[in-house]
């Protein structure tokens, strides 16, 4: 009987412990940090794609190596980096919330086709509610500038 009185007790403070402490809910949507790079407007075909931080001295320290492949039957894009990243469909998420700018260069067999210096402006959001964490990301867009 003390035992089953000791049970009770200390399932009636944990009750009362869950519910003091766990009042707040969160959303469960993806937080993706860092900086998305994504590619659009590109005619079909295969694409070399080298992603760069710009450093200090206006020089690009490679960071990915991808490979685009743009069109109807495009398949998804491929890379590789010393960063963390992720890919998905026609964009590459970098994990990598420092970077203030980034040189990005397309070129399709061996001939260049865009290579673009872009700005990298951050926006934190707390994407699943208050107090649930925090999200730092940034989006940018390559568009080619001559065709392959």
């Amino acid at each position: 009987m003390i035992g089953m009185s000791r049970c009770l007790a200390f399932a009636a403070g944990l009750a009362a412990l869950a519910a003091a402490g766990c009042s707040q809910t969160c959303g469960a949507a993806a937080c993706f940090q860092g900086v998305v790079v994504s590619f659009t407007g590109f005619a079909p075909g295969t694409y070399e794609v080298e992603i760069g931080a710009v450093t200090t001295t206006s020089q690009a320290a490679p960071i990915a190596t991808c490979t685009l492949m743009a069109g109807d039957s495009a398949g998804p894009l491929s890379c590789s980096s010393i960063e963390s990243h992720s890919e998905i469909g026609n964009q590459v998420t970098i994990g990598d919330t420092s970077l203030d700018q980034i040189q990005v260069t397309v070129s399709a067999n061996g001939a260049p086709v865009t290579q673009q210096t872009l700005q990298v402006n951050y926006h934190s959001d707390e994407i699943n509610g208050p107090g649930c964490g925090v999200c730092t990301s940034a989006r940018v867009n390559v568009m080619p500038t001559s065709s392959p």
